[in-house]
């Protein structure tokens, strides 16, 4: 580095975390560092939000908190929705795959969680099509469990 100010564009899919995570896992504090980067990615829009994480993420001492920072900056560049039935549905999904001891991918869950036929009731009663959820969101939504732990990740 030269010491001078420099630009980056930052391209995120929910698709390359798994990815991502595969290439960390097992490294001297892989996911630690991965995970704030995924949360700002997730953030899609927000400046000061994702600065926050970013700086939290990054362990600087005085970092804004990004909850408060959320908070302060609702509704500028994003719009919040409620989605905590959906990420029951996408758990109790996963939840019944294991005890089949079935392996389920991302793109596995959110086709199973998308699927118009031969679905489990749970499913029906809200499917991501009630709230218009496009691919993409039911991808962040997977991601955001993976993240914050509520479904692990599991490497081969």
């Amino acid at each position: 580095r030269d010491g001078q100010n420099a630009h980056c564009i930052l391209y995120y899919s929910p698709k390359d975390v798994i990815r991502m995570r595969t290439l960390v896992h097992g490294t001297h504090r892989g996911e630690e560092n991965l995970f704030p980067m995924i949360r700002y990615a997730q953030a899609s829009g927000n400046d000061a939000v994702c600065k926050a994480i970013l700086l939290q993420g990054l362990g600087e001492p005085h970092a804004p908190d990004p909850t408060q920072t959320q908070r302060q900056h609702d509704g500028e560049t994003t719009v919040m929705r409620d989605v905590g039935t959906h990420g029951k549905v996408v758990a109790r999904l996963v939840q019944d795959a294991s005890q089949d001891d079935q392996d389920v991918t991302m793109s596995m869950i959110v086709k199973q969680w998308r699927a118009k036929t031969n679905t489990p009731q749970y499913v029906q009663e809200n499917p991501p099509a009630k709230d218009d959820l496009t691919v993409d969101e039911c991808e962040r939504i997977v991601i955001a469990l993976l993240v914050e732990r509520v479904l692990i990740f599991h490497v081969h």
